[in-house]
């Protein structure tokens, strides 16, 4: 039984994200921390928002899938 859990969990955390809660998460902590990490060393907020989508989208760690690219 627990293994069947236990792979579920594994398969809801897969790149790239289809739970559509995870996908929330994650944008939601992207936008609340991105601005945060980079004021200190004085770059825009917007700017920390575009990073951030390069590095989970499609191109650079896969996290949201190309369906969420356009």
């Amino acid at each position: 039984m627990s293994d069947k859990i236990f792979d579920h969990l594994i398969h809801a955390f897969e790149a790239p994200l289809t739970n559509p809660v995870l996908i929330f998460s994650l944008v939601l902590f992207i936008i609340l921390l991105s601005p945060i990490l980079l004021r200190p060393i004085k770059v825009p907020g917007i700017i920390g928002l575009i990073i951030s989508g390069i590095i989970i989208g499609p191109h650079g760690l896969n996290w949201l899938g190309e369906e969420f690219s356009s």
